[in-house]
């Protein structure tokens, strides 16, 4: 009992000790707290200390949200450079502008001191004509003689000072002569004569124009398939018609049989629109007028029919209107409008057409017929003018002389 006793106060001496230890040390553990048990006043300083560090250190600040911003937008433009750029502007805006608007003159002499001699010493007509012709000449393809005419004409340039502009640009007129062909190819089909024109009309010397056509990225085969196309359509033609055009215009043979080959062109509707422009020119017509529009062997039989099967026109009405048209023009017989139709390779159903429908009164015929002779021959005999009327006018009997009763003869 008494042990136990002894043991308990000399543990409850050792826990005294400890407190006393504890209470003595506790000063340094309190300064190596952090600062969040610091009273406000060291807090508040110590928070402005901080402010003034990373105020003095832009560019790790920066870096640091450049960093953030990278991690979370990966996609987007480095931004670590705004903060330099902004304090430059604001640093060194407001000096910068006053002192531009201060001094025109400086800066303009400064932009002068940049120029070439020759441009230094120029008018400001020739000046504005440079600018003029340096913009024209950077934005198309123009001959040395294009561009003056271009500055002149429609800048209203003074034609002196267009010149100089022109003669003072930097320009390879044989490059500027390939660029427009080429350019001109690509817009519709040319034959190496027309594009020569072209090349020529646009004021190139032949030397560049020569240049061009050696160059240019011109397929001739293809490029005759498009005019053999193009002329077809304005000029109806058989196959050789078009293959002697390409050939005129400058293709060699073996392009233009090429380009007639392959130009997709209809040959059966191309015989329909020769035959149907035939009728539309010369009627009234026999269908062997239309018929003679194809002798060119380039056609064949089958295109022919088709033509001839469904052209615009009713050759029994063609018949009967050129028996009128006979009749009007002069004062003729029957028999004369008959062999006149026939003469003219209209057929037989179509002569029977036209002769059935014919309402003519041929007495009265013969009597025009009479006084024609009598024109000439005004002291022939009764005989001499009947006789005149039946073998050379071909007239009947009665017809004859109703005619020489009707003109007193």
């Amino acid at each position: 009992m008494k042990k136990n006793f002894r043991i308990q106060i000399i543990l409850t001496a050792l826990l005294c000790l400890a407190l006393l230890l504890s209470a003595c040390t506790g000063g340094k553990d309190d300064s190596s707290k952090p600062d969040g048990t610091n009273d406000s006043k060291f807090a508040q300083d110590e928070s402005s200390t901080q402010q003034n560090s990373e105020n003095s250190q832009p560019q790790e600040s920066s870096s640091e949200a450049s960093q953030q911003e990278s991690s979370s937008h990966s996609n987007l433009p480095d931004p670590s450079s705004k903060p330099e750029s902004s304090t430059a502007e604001e640093s060194s805006g407001e000096s910068s502008k006053p002192e531009e608007s201060s001094q025109p003159e400086e800066s303009s002499e400064d932009d002068d001191d940049d120029l070439p001699d020759w441009l230094k010493d120029a008018t400001e007509g020739q000046r504005e004509a440079y600018q003029a012709a340096y913009e024209r000449y950077a934005d198309g393809f123009y001959s040395y003689e294009g561009l003056i005419d271009t500055l002149f004409y429609q800048d209203d340039f003074d034609y002196d000072d267009a010149e100089w502009a022109v003669d003072h640009l930097d320009a390879d007129w044989f490059s500027d002569a390939l660029g427009y062909a080429n350019y001109q190819l690509r817009n519709t089909g040319y034959s190496p004569y027309s594009l020569r024109d072209s090349l020529d009309i646009a004021g190139f010397t032949e030397d560049e124009i020569d240049y061009a056509m050696e160059n240019c990225d011109a397929e001739w085969e293809e490029e005759a398939t498009e005019v053999a196309w193009l002329y077809a359509d304005q000029v109806p033609g058989s196959r050789s018609d078009i293959q002697e055009y390409l050939v005129n215009v400058g293709f060699d043979g073996d392009q233009a049989a090429y380009g007639v080959a392959y130009s997709g062109i209809d040959w059966y509707e191309m015989a329909l629109r020769i035959a149907n422009n035939y009728v539309f020119n010369y009627a009234p017509c026999a269908e062997y007028g239309v018929k003679m529009q194809f002798m060119d062997l380039s056609w064949d039989s089958s295109e022919i029919e088709y033509a001839l099967a469904n052209v615009d026109a009713d050759f029994n009405e063609m018949a009967l209107d050129r028996a009128h048209q006979l009749v009007g023009d002069y004062s003729i017989s029957k028999a004369y409008v008959e062999y006149a139709l026939i003469n003219e390779q209209y057929v037989g159903d179509e002569v029977a057409y036209a002769m059935a429908n014919l309402d003519i009164n041929w007495e009265l015929e013969a009597a025009g017929a009479a006084w024609n002779y009598l024109d000439d021959y005004p002291d022939c005999t009764h005989d001499e003018l009947r006789a005149h009327l039946i073998n050379d006018e071909w007239f009947t009997a009665d017809e004859a002389d109703y005619a020489c009763n009707y003109v007193g003869k």
